[in-house]
């Protein structure tokens, strides 16, 4: 059937598929393999004309770690890299001020290292200190929670608390599917939020998921509207904005926090 799909999508013609600007689910990955499609992640800035690394040949899933240049990790685990292909000059006021070739550019973006191949984990500025001092990726967890059909997207808090908790967007679809097999009443699909059985199923979702964390989710609140393309907590691409929705929803996300 995914053949079928593919065929009358005129993928067949396809000899490169190229996909950047965050790293791809191993969930989809595997849904464009079953279409014949290899997707070829790369990573790259503006600062990098385009690109910085590339993937190797066997990456899987957020693993691209052939640089086009040098690239190292910083002791926070930041990711730099240097080479002719990072940016050369700087426009400040009026004129072009030169940047030392050698000097190594911080992208802003976190990296680990595993078994000689790098994995993008996330904006170094969103990293979680938590009160006893241990650094969190959000984007990792979050990534893992979205795992679950029934959680569109997350946004894990924790910075300098004593857990973390997170913020989550249902997904109306699948949980509208699920409500209507088990025979949950709810008033229109706006209103699933709200209710008990969904609060339920997203609380067994986690706690699956948890298993499989080193750093487990302990708290969570469901956003109780449900959003759209139009509104401000939402980015192009319909993911969660972690600052806006932090600030907007600070008063939810402290609720987790509170003894009762």
């Amino acid at each position: 059937m995914l053949r079928n799909i593919s065929r009358q999508a005129g993928m067949t013609r396809m000899r490169i598929a190229c996909v950047g600007g965050a790293p791809v689910s191993p969930e989809l990955l595997s849904w464009y393999n079953g279409l014949g499609v290899r997707l070829t992640e790369f990573y790259g800035l503006s600062e990098t004309a385009g690109l910085a690394l590339l993937p190797s040949q066997g990456g899987v899933g957020d693993s691209i770690n052939t640089p086009l240049g040098d690239a190292k990790l910083s002791d926070s685990g930041e990711l730099l890299v240097r080479g002719d292909h990072v940016y050369s000059h700087d426009w400040r006021d009026g004129r072009a001020e030169g940047r030392p070739v050698a000097e190594w550019f911080a992208t802003g973006d976190s990296a680990r290292l595993e078994s000689g191949r790098l994995h993008i984990t996330g904006r170094n500025s969103d990293r979680i200190v938590s009160r006893a001092g241990r650094s969190v990726m959000p984007s990792e967890i979050e990534a893992a929670l979205t795992t679950s059909p029934f959680i569109s997207d997350a946004l894990v808090v924790g910075n300098g608390r004593e857990h973390l908790a997170c913020l989550v967007m249902i997904d109306y679809e699948s949980v509208e599917s699920w409500a209507q097999r088990g025979k949950v009443v709810f008033s229109g699909v706006g209103n699933l939020a709200r209710t008990d059985a969904v609060r339920e199923l997203i609380g067994r979702e986690i706690a699956r998921i948890n298993d499989r964390l080193t750093d487990p989710v302990l708290k969570f609140r469901l956003i109780e509207r449900k959003l759209e393309a139009e509104d401000l907590e939402l980015s192009p691409v319909m993911k969660l904005r972690r600052s806006y929705v932090s600030e907007t929803y600070k008063d939810l996300i402290e609720s987790m926090y509170c003894k009762a």
